[in-house]
């Protein structure tokens, strides 16, 4: 497994996947930096699911570091804009999952880490009874919203299609954490299914 050292990290109340595309509006100043940084050097830096403390550090003495999610993913920028509030506009996209080995509060105030890249998920088909759930994935695809994305879907690997369907379907923060950070791509899928049929019902209710 690789190591990367100092690397930035981005803490969000958001799970992005490898190979998945998040938008996101930039305003903070060291965010701003960040993105500075990022664009200058074609650096990647870590989206991390946000566990506890604040996305932005206020500066005040009693302002703890936030805790992060210990699995998380590299993203790298693929397109940027100025919008029309004076914000800037980003789209990052997920390049592979790390462990975050350690933080600290670097330059400029942003969180900082050791990370260690994790093996990419095994590529392992889904099974025929999960045929169901790439006709779910396909119907959102058709989605404008979803279109304009245009979101990177490998069908013949079930880490891909619960990826993008766990990014896709309102599923809570927690479950699509659990699902990062899960090791075995055919599990991903039917704990996928098994919160498909949890939301159906609470709708049906």
């Amino acid at each position: 497994m690789t190591a990367l050292s100092a690397v930035p990290i981005f803490p969000l109340h958001a799970v992005l996947f490898p190979e998945g595309k998040l938008p996101l509006r930039i305003f903070e100043p060291r965010y701003l930096e960040l993105v500075k940084r990022s664009l200058k050097a074609d650096a990647p830096f870590v989206i991390a699911a946000l566990l506890s403390g604040q996305e932005v550090l206020s500066g005040a003495p009693e302002d703890a570091l936030p805790r992060v999610a210990p699995v998380a993913c590299l993203v790298r920028i693929v397109d940027f804009d100025a919008l029309a509030d004076g914000t800037l506009g980003i789209t990052v996209a997920g390049e592979g999952r790390v462990r975050i080995d350690r933080t600290w509060e670097g330059p400029g105030r942003l969180l900082e880490g050791d990370l260690t890249a994790l093996e990419p998920w095994p590529t392992v088909p889904p099974r025929s009874d999960q045929e169901p759930l790439l006709q779910v994935l396909a119907q959102l695809l058709e989605h404008p919203a979803v279109e304009k994305l245009g979101p990177v879907v490998r069908w013949e690997e079930a880490w891909s299609v619960a990826a993008r369907l766990t990014e896709l379907l309102p599923f809570t923060p927690g479950f699509k954490q659990a699902l990062l950070a899960e090791a075995d791509p055919l599990q991903m899928l039917d704990a996928v299914g098994l919160e498909l049929d949890e939301l159906r019902e609470a709708d049906g209710a």
